[in-house]
């Protein structure tokens, strides 16, 4: 991965305890991560947090972000942090971070441009393609092998089953 852009890997869910210990929603797919890791950011990059997973809840990781106590880990909620891309491992053949398919040219199967991967989606059932089509309508496919065909990330483009309504 050649850039060392900022790659969103979690989101402050709330305040854990009383010594300003967090509750991390993580966006990424193996909790070990963040143990190989020294600091988080913010998304300007410029306030950086220490980071040290204290423990694990249902639906979230509890850190230790070098907050002093909870009523700084209150002000901190909603708060989305980041790493370098650069503190990921490479993908493996076939493999993508759903960060490198933001702003790809999207395709129908005859090679048409339809549109732009704007952002990739899970609310629960399955990773979503957002699609910004050429006349700035955002439309949502199912990021499976019955809509995304073809993937390349190195030509810049995904083809699509392109649907009616799009």
């Amino acid at each position: 991965m050649p850039s060392d852009k900022l790659i969103k890997v979690a989101v402050i869910a709330g305040a854990h305890g009383i010594k300003g210990e967090v509750r991390l929603r993580s966006f990424v797919e193996n909790p070990q991560f963040f143990s190989s890791i020294k600091t988080l950011s913010d998304n300007s990059g410029q306030k950086q947090f220490p980071v040290k997973i204290t423990g694990n809840l249902k639906d979230a990781l509890i850190a230790s972000l070098g907050l002093p106590d909870r009523n700084a880990a209150e002000l901190m909620k909603g708060m989305e942090l980041f790493a370098p891309q650069s503190a990921f491992p490479e993908p493996q053949e076939g493999e993508f971070y759903h960060s490198q398919l933001i702003a790809l040219e999207v395709r129908d199967r005859q090679g048409a441009r339809i549109g732009q991967v704007s952002a990739v989606n899970n609310f629960g059932a399955g990773d979503i393609l957002e699609i910004t089509t050429i006349p700035g309508v955002t439309e949502m496919l199912p990021l499976d092998g019955d809509w995304v065909l073809e993937i390349n990330i190195e030509g810049g483009y995904v083809v699509v089953e392109k649907p009616e309504y799009i």
